[in-house]
């Protein structure tokens, strides 16, 4: 059996030893700590990650509104250009209804002018009564001539027509080229006299009976106008609710980012003032236990056992 003072020195020893044991435990954890520098870095790389995503959003969402407007304004240049071409289409209907009224106007006019005892170079009764006989008695009868060949070698002649209208060319037997060109002239003279006289704008029933005709296409291209800008204001306001929801989203995740890096150098620091006072504490019991084994390091195992022996 060991002597007291040996199994004292022993247990005070093996006692040491642990509180070593601990000792280092404690320090290997502390020095596996990670340091608030390193949280403070990773935090920062995860919030440029969310700002660049953030940065990204704002840059899809600007895209999609330059798509839309474009989308937009090529479709409101193709309604537009559909307008213009409905409002050329309108002034041709008003520039032939109103040239027809003035056809009209000056056939009245011509209508009342008889071939019959006018002063016409060349053109006497006989020719009269033969221009009569073909259905041509006034100036209105008469709308242009043609001069045509018939023949062959020597026997070429030149034949006078008379462009009458709704009938086509007429000829009368001894109307030649020199005479249907005084029956021309003599129009032309009739129809210079009534030129100012025309008719320079279309009544107001023209007029409103023509736009009747374009207003159920006008309207519609202004529901059409309408309705794709409402359609782009939807698809704008939608768009950016979606992209702003991603931004909250984002925000949260910031934010959420902000807090759990916070409450890791909290904790962190508290981990420490609780490793470090541990580690005082063993430090302080160590430095016991060394003090109560200093007595007994003066007895030698060695010179127990031989006296244990002898005796």
């Amino acid at each position: 059996k060991l002597n007291p003072e040996v199994s004292k020195r022993v247990k005070l020893s093996l006692e040491l030893e642990a509180l070593k044991t601990e000792v280092k435990n404690i320090e290997d954890r502390l020095n596996k700590l990670v340091s608030e520098k390193n949280l403070e870095q990773e935090k920062d790389r995860k919030v440029d990650e969310i700002l660049l995503k953030q940065r990204n959003i704002r840059r899809a969402e600007a895209n999609e509104i330059v798509k839309i407007d474009v989308e937009l304004k090529n479709i409101l240049s193709n309604i537009s250009s559909k307008r213009q071409e409905l409002v050329l289409s309108e002034n041709n209907d008003k520039a032939t209804a109103l040239k027809r009224i003035q056809a009209e106007f000056l056939s009245r006019r011509l209508a009342g002018h008889s071939i019959m005892n006018q002063p016409i170079p060349g053109i006497g009764n006989e020719l009269t009564q033969r221009l009569s006989a073909s259905g041509i008695k006034t100036a209105a009868d008469i709308s242009g001539i043609k001069i045509s060949q018939q023949g062959y070698g020597y026997r070429v002649r030149d034949v006078a027509y008379i462009e009458v209208p709704g009938r086509g060319k007429v000829h009368v037997e001894g109307i030649g080229p020199v005479k249907a060109k005084s029956l021309l002239v003599w129009r032309q003279q009739l129809e210079g006299a009534f030129t100012n006289s025309l008719p320079r704008s279309l009544p107001e029933s023209e007029i409103n009976a023509i736009k009747a005709k374009y207003l159920a296409q006008r309207r519609s291209f202004d529901a059409q106008t309408a309705n794709e800008q409402q359609r782009a204001v939807q698809t704008t306001n939608s768009m950016k609710n979606k992209y702003d929801n991603e931004i909250k989203l984002s925000e949260k995740q910031l934010a959420d980012v902000k807090i759990m890096f916070a409450k890791q150098v909290k904790d962190l620091r508290g981990m420490r003032v609780s490793e470090n006072r541990n580690l005082s504490n063993k430090h302080y019991q160590s430095g016991l236990l060394e003090n109560q084994l200093k007595p007994y390091l003066k007895i030698k195992f060695s010179a127990y056992i031989k006296r244990a022996i002898l005796f």
